[in-house]
């Protein structure tokens, strides 16, 4: 996505919305987007897997159905939440999920540079070192409503392995 005629960024999007961009149009969303403050993400957010690198690669009778799975309840994946410079993603539940692999959170440049991001940097001691790989990046879409996209590091490379929205939590 672009910047509209007046150079301002495009308006923000719904998940709804969100969901139907690739990839492709998530990366240039993304990088059009401000990052939010360090204290501004701090409680619990609601989760959505939006898409995962290939999928777009794979024709739509077969993922189709793979990403109805990756979005839909059978996903044990239910968000993350923030506190003072930390959080952890939790699973199977929403809010009082179990916390599975933790992460310290920082403002730091994007690893695509594309400006600011709040980042998630999982390479901390008490996660397993598969994990130590990621770096998770969020940009504010919205009031409440947070675009963020999963990296992994591998052989001196980074893949944007998926793009997820993160939503307040009442």
């Amino acid at each position: 996505m672009k910047a509209n005629l007046s150079g301002l960024p495009p308006p923000p999007l719904t998940v709804s919305e969100l969901i139907n961009l690739d990839q492709h149009g998530l990366k240039d969303l993304f990088g059009t987007l401000p990052a939010p403050a360090a204290d501004e993400l701090d409680g619990a957010y609601h989760g959505r897997l939006l898409t995962t690198a290939g999928l777009d690669l794979v024709p739509e009778i077969l993922s189709g159905p793979v990403r109805d799975l990756l979005q839909g309840e059978l996903m044990p994946w239910r968000g993350k939440r923030f506190e003072k410079g930390q959080g952890a993603n939790y699973w199977l539940r929403d809010r009082d999920g179990i916390d599975l692999v933790t992460f310290d959170t920082l403002i730091a440049p994007a690893l695509d540079g594309s400006g600011d991001v709040f980042q998630l940097d999982y390479d901390v001691e008490r996660n397993p070192r598969i994990a130590r790989r990621i770096t998770g990046e969020v940009k504010r879409d919205a009031d409440g409503l947070y675009l963020a996209r999963m990296n992994y590091r591998i052989a001196g490379r980074v893949i944007e392995l998926l793009y997820f929205t993160l939503e307040k939590q009442a």
